[in-house]
């Protein structure tokens, strides 16, 4: 018989802000988010300009950023992200088993 050991789901989003992208990549791992990763771009003269990178995994944040951007701005739209991929990542109770 099949025996399901471990579940891990990928997921891509993206967010556009104005003229901000948020590439967002995320793994969940039997019910737990292990990682999550930000890609951000900005459009400019019919291209897409890679500014920053945000990275969470194991409790930790690691970012990188052109100089010349405010990573601040960046973060706290980092942070509202993950207040909804953390809702999604959320485990759902598994449904009820009939017996016989």
């Amino acid at each position: 018989m099949l025996q399901i050991t471990n579940i891990v789901t990928n997921k891509d989003a993206q967010v556009v802000k104005g003229k901000i992208t948020y590439a967002i990549h995320y793994i969940i791992t039997n019910g737990m988010l292990t990682s999550v990763q930000c890609a951000i771009s900005e459009e400019t003269d019919e291209q897409f300009l890679q500014i920053g990178y945000i990275r969470k995994e194991n409790g930790r944040i690691n970012t990188d950023f052109n100089d010349d951007y405010s990573m601040l701005d960046h973060l706290s739209v980092f942070d509202e992200l993950m207040t909804e991929i953390e809702a999604d990542a959320t485990p759902v109770a598994p449904a009820p088993t009939k017996t016989k």
